[in-house]
């Protein structure tokens, strides 16, 4: 049954990190299409037919940069799930208190970290340019930054779960 559980588990994190690097995929494609059609991209925003509030003074660096910290948003969130994954199939294989499992905790609490950093920075620079209503991925308020918060400290705890539970491991077995 616990098996059956992690296996479930493992999957519908594989799937969601495939639609997370899915995303990023679609992001750096349409990325590469807007640096093409720059000019035609920027008309329709002024105009009003891309945005309904035609009211922006939108620049080129602005649209590239919107496309870029999509791009880390969705990379990062990517990265941790591929990670959590790996956790999982070692639980799904009995095999609780790995070295492994302490440094994929340490890789996911980097990346909820980077996650954070990133969220932070665009935040301020759309703010500072008044650009509020970039994005849903964009819309960043304090709820977003205490669940990365809490999110940190319990890949945090796990790593250090991990960590001591395989030197208390390791001990045990080398007495016997």
């Amino acid at each position: 049954m616990r098996e059956s559980i992690f296996k479930i588990s493992s999957t519908l994190v594989k799937v969601i990190k495939y639609i997370s690097f899915m995303g990023a995929f679609l992001i750096s494609l349409g990325t590469i299409l807007t640096f093409f059609y720059k000019n035609t991209i920027i008309e329709m925003i002024q105009s009003g037919d891309i945005v309904p509030i035609g009211t922006y003074n939108i620049t080129f660096s602005i649209i590239l940069y919107a496309c870029v910290i999509g791009l880390l948003i969705s990379l990062t969130f990517g990265v941790s799930l591929n990670n959590f994954e790996k956790i999982l199939k070692n639980f799904e294989d009995r095999e609780y208190f790995k070295e492994e499992n302490s440094r994929y905790t340490r890789n996911i609490l980097i990346s909820i970290a980077v996650l954070t950093l990133v969220e932070m920075v665009s935040a301020l620079v759309f703010h500072s340019i008044n650009t509020d209503n970039v994005s849903l991925v964009f819309d960043l308020s304090i709820k977003d930054y205490f669940v990365n918060g809490i999110l940190m400290l319990i890949a945090f705890g796990a790593m250090i779960l991990f960590h001591k539970g395989k030197e208390l491991k390791d001990d045990s077995e080398s007495i016997v």
